[in-house]
This record gives structure tokens, sequence and C-alpha cells, in this order.
């Protein structure tokens, strides 16, 4: 009789672990697949959200002048708003 005739058996624990892993993984691909396939449309919305808001500063950049003290570049602000109708739309 060797050694593995004696634990031929499957240990009970490991079995106990085996399944909770297998329970645990099953729930986390389900999750991900509703959150990727069915509930996607929540994230589309904050996404656009965020990809449609934009603020732009102006760098705080000096003038560029020649040797002789003529402006050659000169920094001025530069400002543009973006309406987008279906949002005002909502609101109104």
């Amino acid at each position: 009789m060797n050694q593995y005739d004696v634990h031929r058996g499957e240990n009970p624990r490991i079995m106990f672990f085996m399944w909770i892993v297998i329970v645990v993984s099953i729930t986390l691909f389900l999750g991900l697949g509703w959150r990727q396939l069915i509930a996607n449309h929540k994230y589309e919305v904050i996404e656009k959200r965020q990809t449609e808001r934009r603020i732009l500063k102006p760098g705080p950049r000096g003038d560029i002048y020649d040797r002789k003290g003529n402006l050659l570049v000169g920094n001025r602000p530069h400002y543009s708003a973006v309406v987008y109708l279906d949002d005002l739309r909502r609101e109104f």
C-alpha cells in the first residue's frame, strides 16, 4: 500500500474551497456581464456628459518681442462656448 492509495479520497475542505472559488468567479463574471451588456445605458449617459463638457483656460504666456522691441507674438484670451440644444430642450 503506497501513499497514493491512502490519500485517494477527496479532502472535503479542498472541495469546499473549490466550490467557494467557483461561486465567487461565476458571481464576478455575471456582474461584469450585467454591467457591460445590460446596464450600459447609464454609463453611456455619464460618458457623454463627461466628454461634452469642455472648460478652456488661457495659459499664462507672455508676449514675444524681437531684438528691436517689435511685438512678434502677443497673448490675447480666446473664449469659445458650445450650446447643446438637446440638453436645453429638457430643461425648458
